[in-house]
């Protein structure tokens, strides 16, 4: 009990460190350049994407922990948390980059510029591709509809120029150049994807499944299909589900941390100036 409440009171106390620090950052920028209405607008955006991004994965915190997993066979209409094996539907997709057979892939091609000022990585070209699929356990299989979800995967491919001559030619392919008045840029390039017979968590809303005709079914699941609802949310993750609730709650304690670091920050800034 004792080595548990130290644990606690040093988490505490970083935590409290850190909210300390960041606010004392923001307090000096802010006191030097709160007559800059761009700075002044792109921090006062950065403390609310915080906010947002904060509140939104502790929205999803509570939801993964307040749910039970159910197994495919005990699925019913309505919000649901349900875990699998990944098997195709009636197509499978080749992921461009890692080409591996799956059923969703996305891609990032991000080019590398310099100003006066800064460096920084700017996307170029996103696309993200995916078709339905079924979500496997030990007591059957259900439909799954990834479009809308919001993702939660590891890198299945990265690198950064220069590439293989078959990387650069998908993409000059998707409208992609690699060089500019004859030298090569700098690039980067990401994928996503989920692989087939790879597990995955699914959060989301249980419907009605589209491809089946009603009352042809034996097994009740079987008339079901995971998919995107309005105002409901929708997480696919290939994490386990112990691994994304302790990467939710902490990231939303980060996020939540700095916003209101940086909000203390420019209200002393505020007060220091307008006093």
């Amino acid at each position: 009990m004792m080595e548990v409440r130290l644990i606690g009171t040093r988490y505490a106390t970083g935590i409290i460190m850190v909210y300390l620090l960041i606010s004392l950052i923001f307090l000096i920028l802010f006191t030097q350049l709160i007559l800059h209405p761009l700075f002044l607008a792109f921090f006062i955006g950065c403390i609310l994407f915080c906010f947002y991004r904060g509140v939104k994965d502790l929205k999803y915190y509570y939801l993964i922990t307040g749910i039970p997993t159910s197994k495919v066979r005990s699925l019913a209409i309505g919000l649901s948390e349900v875990k699998g094996i990944i098997h195709p539907f009636t197509q499978k997709l080749i992921s461009p980059f890692s080409k591996q057979e799956c059923v969703l892939y996305k891609y990032i091609v991000e080019e590398y510029r310099r100003s006066h000022r800064s460096s920084y990585w700017v996307p170029v070209k996103v696309e993200l591709k995916s078709v339905p699929f079924y979500l496997v356990d030990d007591t059957g299989r259900v439909l799954v509809d990834p479009r809308g979800a919001e993702l939660d995967l590891d890198p299945s491919y990265r690198a950064t120029s220069p590439f293989t001559y078959e990387i650069e030619d998908f993409l000059r392919s998707i409208g992609v150049s690699t060089t500019f008045l004859f030298f090569p840029k700098k690039l980067r390039v990401t994928e996503y994807c989920i692989p087939i017979n790879s597990e995955l968590y699914v959060l989301g809303y249980v419907g009605d499944n589209p491809y089946i005709e009603e009352a042809t079914t034996v097994l009740g699941h079987e008339d079901l299909m995971v998919q995107k609802m309005e105002k409901e949310p929708f997480y696919l993750s290939t994490k386990s589900e112990k691994d994304l609730v302790k990467k939710l709650k902490r990231r939303a304690i980060l996020t939540l941390s700095m916003g209101t670091a940086a909000l203390s920050g420019l209200l002393y800034a505020v007060l220091i100036f307008f006093i």
